[in-house]
């Protein structure tokens, strides 16, 4: 609005709590104004307003022989029992709503000196209660205020959709992805609002529920809704309100996220930065699903479970070691083993699996039904847990029981230097065989570790028979 009047040269010259709209032309004061109260806009009132009071004559003129005026915008589902009776209310914002428009109703109510100075006074009273503070300021304002307003008139914004909504919803539909699309506007509205941003499939059909009074209604609409799992549903607040009261256990998915995506728009950043990951566009959700998030299950299964194995395989080997020595308090790897192994031996090439990807970005846009792999969980599931739980059993049980029976368990420095050889070896071996695409930093990684680990030989002579090692033999 600001910018409006400064478009047609009635710039807006604002210094708290006075307003002054003037005229480039001439120069002079086309409105001042005084704001008295601010009832700002919240989600559950749907609607805003303020208090001015007009000034008469020049600017030096006194403050006290104005007009007192309230002004209130909001829904006009709020908005039509707060304003006068008027026939063509309700059809013309049925008619916006379905041309897609989003609908606000403003309208205005005079007020004499002394009903504001009664309003002011009960206003004051209730705000400085200490119990049910905003209730009782609401019924002030309901009370004195929010009642038999002059309707003014009925604004239609179009709210055009961004670049690439179109293919970027049917992407996510094609991934098995449910999508609810809340909106405070009509339900006309969202209707039109779904169609035109291809939310609805083609010749999907859209099941509409409005204004359920009963419970037994909600009842038979979810079990009509039971028998079309392709239907789309359209429900309006105080519907889903009674069936959520009556459906809590089922509906109980609705309250809960996990992650919270916010997109910049023009009313701000506030909400995109309280959300978990901000962007900037609709259609950039899309890669941070099905390319972002797809690697990121992927790498943080595998990671884990390599974890798990690289820990799980030292432990086997210790056990081992402890059946064939009678269980006599001794460690098979000490001191700096240990720390090498847990550090220089095999961090880097499990952490590089962090690179690692199943399929190009191309082809995860290409197909996203292979999205739907993610949601059943076989990455990461307690298969593949125990699956890898046999895995480290084994290779753990082959490499120190051959180990003893090949070296044998009188000459122990010999016996440790062939099992963390071999142990070292095949937890990068493992690595290189998990690998689906090749990164530099993983040959890298692979490469430099076991070259660390025969360069570091030389300073394990506490540990191993270096003459033995030399000798190969």
């Amino acid at each position: 609005m600001a910018k409006s009047s400064q478009r047609t040269r009635h710039p807006l010259l604002t210094k708290l709590p006075s307003i002054t709209l003037q005229s480039v032309d001439t120069g002079r004061t086309v409105v001042r104004v005084q704001i008295l109260n601010v009832f700002p806009f919240t989600s559950e009132g749907k609607r805003m307003g303020i208090v001015v009071k007009f000034f008469q004559g020049t600017d030096n003129s006194p403050a006290d022989n104005g007009e007192i005026w309230f002004y209130q915008k909001g829904a006009d589902t709020v908005m039509t029992s707060i304003v006068a009776a008027n026939d063509w209310l309700d059809e013309e914002t049925a008619n916006m709503a379905r041309e897609g428009l989003r609908t606000l109703v403003v309208g205005r109510k005079k007020l004499s000196p002394q009903q504001y100075d009664s309003f002011s006074r009960q206003y004051s009273d209730a705000s400085l209660s200490f119990h049910g503070r905003d209730n009782a300021m609401a019924s002030v304002v309901k009370d004195f205020l929010e009642n038999d307003l002059e309707l003014l008139g009925v604004t239609g914004v179009e709210d055009k959709l961004q670049r690439d909504v179109k293919p970027s919803l049917e992407l996510l539909r094609n991934a098995g992805i449910k999508i609810w699309m809340l909106t405070g506007d009509k339900v006309e509205t969202a209707r039109c609002v779904a169609v035109s941003s291809k939310l609805v499939a083609r010749g999907q059909y859209i099941h509409t529920i409005a204004k359920l009074q009963r419970r037994d209604l909600a009842n038979d609409s979810l079990n009509f809704l039971r028998g079309k799992p392709d239907a789309c549903l359209l429900i309006d607040g105080e519907s889903l309100a009674l069936m959520l009261t009556h459906y809590r256990d089922d509906f109980i998915s609705v309250a809960a996220a996990d992650v919270g995506v916010g997109i910049v728009g023009k009313e701000g950043k506030q909400a995109s930065l309280a959300a978990d990951f901000s962007i900037e566009q609709f259609c950039y959700l899309t890669k941070l699903l099905v390319w972002h998030g797809r690697n990121s299950y992927k790498r943080s299964a595998k990671l884990a479970q390599f974890v798990i194995h690289r820990g799980l395989i030292i432990s086997v080997c210790q056990t081992i070691y402890s059946i064939a020595s009678k269980f006599e308090p001794i460690a098979l790897y000490r001191d700096w083993l240990l720390v090498g192994y847990a550090t220089l031996y095999t961090m880097a090439p499990v952490f590089s699996l962090v690179l690692d990807r199943d399929v190009d970005e191309s082809l995860a846009n290409l197909y996203p039904e292979l999205y739907k792999e993610l949601t059943t969980g076989r990455s990461l599931s307690y298969r593949t847990f125990f699956i890898w739980v046999f895995v480290s059993i084994y290779q753990g049980s082959m490499i120190q029981g051959l180990s003893q029976i090949l070296v044998g368990t009188d000459d122990f420095p010999k016996m440790v230097a062939v099992s963390f050889t071999v142990l070292v070896l095949n937890e990068l071996a493992m690595v290189a065989a998990e690998i689906t695409t090749w990164h530099p930093a993983m040959i890298f990684t692979i490469l430099g570790t076991a070259a660390i680990y025969f360069g570091s030989i030389p300073f394990l002579g506490d540990y191993f028979d270096l003459k033995f090692v030399v000798s190969g033999r």
